[in-house]
C-alpha cells in the first residue's frame, strides 16, 4: 500500500520525550511532516524484498520468539545494550542511507529497554526519523504497513498525533493490524491531549507514570478504554541520575510493549489487552532482573 500526503491538512505527529539539554540527542518535540516515503533496504533473516509479500513471509513457526518493530530512529548495533536485533528497514523520502542505523539515539534506547526486559524477543528496527525527530504521516503508515508485512507481532510506536483529522487514516492502517491478531502499543496522550493513533480501539494505549518501577504497571480508564501506565524511564546506566538521561512517554510505552512481549504467544488467540487484564497480571509488579 503506498500512502499519499494528504492535501487537506497538515501532517503533526510528535514524540513528547525529555531530552537534557547536555544531551547529544537533544531535539524539541518534532512535528512529522514531508512527502511520500520509500522504503530504502530492507532484507531480515534473508528475505528476498523483490519477491511478492505471500513468498517473503516466512512459514509459520510455532517455536518463533515473538517479534517486535520498533518504529523510531533505527538502531546502534554497537551499542552495548543492543541484541537480538533481528533486520530492520529504513523508510524515508528523499535518504541514500541503505541501513537502520540510528543517528539520534532515542530508538537504541528504547531498544535497549526492550531488550533488557524481554531478551528472548526479535527486534526489528524500523526507521522513520533520520538527521531529527521528524517524519511525515505517510511515512509512518508505511512502517506499519512493512511489519504487518513482516510478520512482527508487537509494534512499539513510540510517537503520536494530537491531530485529531489523522484519526482515518490511522484507522485504516490499524484495522489489519487487529485482523491479523498483532497489537500496536501507543501513547495515549500528548501534552495532556488525547494521541493517536493511542486513543483508538483495539491501539493499547499506555501513560507515563513516575511511581512504577520497571516490570509494574497500572490500568485506568481514560478517553472510554482501558489505559497502562508505565515507568517513564529507560535501562538505567550506571552512575547516571534518571533525570539527566532521556526519558518520556516513549520508554513507558516501550516498558509495556516488554510486559506483553513476555506474555506473548505467536500461536494464542489471545490479544495484547486480554493478557494484560489476565488476572495473573492485573495489578502487577511483574518479576524483573535488572
Amino acid at each position: 500500500m503506498k500512502h499519499q500526503p494528504s492535501t487537506e491538512f497538515p501532517s503533526s505527529v510528535s514524540v513528547a520525550d525529555h531530552v537534557p539539554a547536555s544531551s547529544a540527542n537533544a531535539a524539541s518535540n518534532a512535528a512529522v511532516r514531508g512527502p511520500a516515503p520509500v522504503a530504502r533496504a530492507f532484507r531480515p533473516e534473508g528475505l528476498d524484498p523483490t519477491e511478492p509479500t505471500s513468498q517473503r513471509q516466512p512459514p509459520p513457526n510455532p517455536q518463533r520468539p515473538t517479534r517486535i518493530a520498533i518504529i523510531d530512529s533505527g538502531v546502534n548495533l554497537a551499542h552495548p545494550h543492543i541484541g537480538n536485533i533481528a533486520g530492520g528497514v529504513t523508510i524515508a523520502s528523499s535518504t541514500t542511507d541503505p541501513t537502520y542505523i540510528d543517528r539520534l539515539g532515542h530508538g537504541t534506547a528504547v531498544a535497549a529497554l526492550i531488550h533488557d526486559r524481554a531478551p528472548q524477543a526479535q527486534l526489528f528496527a524500523v526507521k522513520v526519523f533520520r538527521d531529527a525527530l521528524v517524519t511525515n504521516l505517510p511515512t509512518l503508515l508505511s512502517a506499519i504497513d512493512w511489519c504487518l508485512a513482516h510478520d512482527i507481532d508487537l509494534i512499539n510506536l513510540s510517537l503520536g498525533t494530537t491531530n485529531q483529522n489523522h484519526r482515518g487514516a490511522f484507522e485504516a492502517a490499524i484495522a489489519p493490524v487487529q485482523a491479523k491478531g498483532k497489537a500496536l502499543i501507543s501513547a495515549a496522550e500528548m501534552q495532556n491531549q488525547p494521541a493517536l493513533p493511542g486513543i483508538l480501539p483495539g491501539v493499547i494505549a499506555v501513560l507515563a507514570d513516575n511511581s512504577k518501577e520497571a516490570g509494574e504497571f497500572g490500568i485506568k480508564t481514560l478517553h472510554g478504554k482501558n489505559v497502562f501506565t508505565a515507568s517513564p524511564y529507560p535501562r538505567e546506566i550506571p552512575n547516571v541520575p534518571r533525570e539527566s538521561n532521556l526519558h518520556g512517554i516513549s520508554f513507558a510505552v516501550a516498558h509495556i510493549t516488554a510486559t506483553i512481549a513476555n506474555l506473548w504467544n505467536p500461536n494464542s488467540s489471545r490479544n495484547a489487552e486480554s493478557l494484560l487484564l489476565q488476572p495473573s497480571t492485573h495489578p502487577v509488579a511483574l518479576p524483573f532482573e535488572g
